[in-house]
């Protein structure tokens, strides 16, 4: 059954949160307390579910429109919205923590994904709100690549143009940014550290702004990181896209109205 939430402009929009509230608490494994949305406040004009699947496939569009990360933190799972500001610095010195007895070791690695399988452009479908929600499409490319490579995103989310604009742009930059995988151990003095953390790393070569993917702790109380290139600014929207004109026809009345009784059975037999 394919269900979309459509609200008149003089009406408040529903927001981010309230959506993945929703979701979360269909599964009947969470309650209100289990999860905190309070960080993802943006409007959303209405979603639609279209097929009965797991409740992440219905988080995922989601998380594609507007860049989150999910996270276990203490005994609550948090929704943390991406683009934040560095919660630490760490210096070069404390890259490499290692066992006692272990021999120094390469305090940060760097691994690239071949650009040849990355997209060159990326095409995003969605529910446009300025052509009575018919399916309008952006699209953005990277000009300095030789990949051919074509990414095409159905998104069921009610935007106008300008908002799916931005959308493919952020994407775009994402998975080009994101083709890195860095990955460097820290004492346990940055315990504090979780997941979707933006951190700032000072090593002996450069200085690296990263947001943290994973954290393995290690039974010496190390801390095992993987982290991706940050960059809070791809998370601005600054795109302008084109809007499309109504696709309907204005209806206009032809006459009077009727009302007219028919003698025919019931389709029914309780009528």
């Amino acid at each position: 059954i394919s269900v979309v939430n459509l609200y008149p402009a003089v009406q408040s929009l529903p927001t981010l949160a309230s959506i993945i509230q929703s979701e979360c608490l269909s599964s009947n494994l969470l309650a209100l307390g289990d999860i905190d949305t309070s960080a993802l406040t943006q409007p959303v004009r209405g979603y639609r579910v279209s097929t009965v699947a797991a409740i992440r496939g219905a988080i995922e569009p989601l998380q594609a429109a507007w860049p989150f990360d999910v996270i276990q933190s203490g005994y609550k799972i948090v929704f943390k919205p991406r683009g934040g500001a560095s919660v630490a610095t760490i210096p070069a010195s404390d890259l490499d923590a290692r066992a006692a007895g272990e021999s120094p070791g390469v305090s940060i690695t760097n691994a690239r994904e071949m650009d040849s399988v990355l997209p060159r452009r990326v095409v995003v479908n969605y529910l446009d709100v300025t052509r009575e929600y018919d399916t309008g499409t952006q699209a953005d490319e990277r000009l300095n690549t030789d990949s051919v490579n074509i990414r095409t995103i159905e998104m069921a989310i009610v935007l106008n143009a300008t908002e799916a604009l931005g959308i493919v742009q952020t994407l775009l930059y994402l998975y080009w940014l994101e083709r890195y995988d860095i990955s460097f151990s820290l004492p346990s003095s940055y315990n504090h550290l979780e997941p979707g953390d933006s951190i700032t790393v000072n090593s002996d070569e450069a200085t690296y702004s990263l947001r943290l993917t994973g954290i393995t702790y290690t039974q010496d109380g190390r801390l095992e990181c993987t982290a991706k290139y940050d960059a809070p600014a791809i998370y601005i929207r600054t795109a302008i896209g084109e809007e499309g004109t109504s696709t309907g026809r204005p209806l206009t009345l032809a006459g009077g109205t009727y009302y007219e009784l028919m003698d025919v059975p019931l389709l029914l037999d309780s009528l």
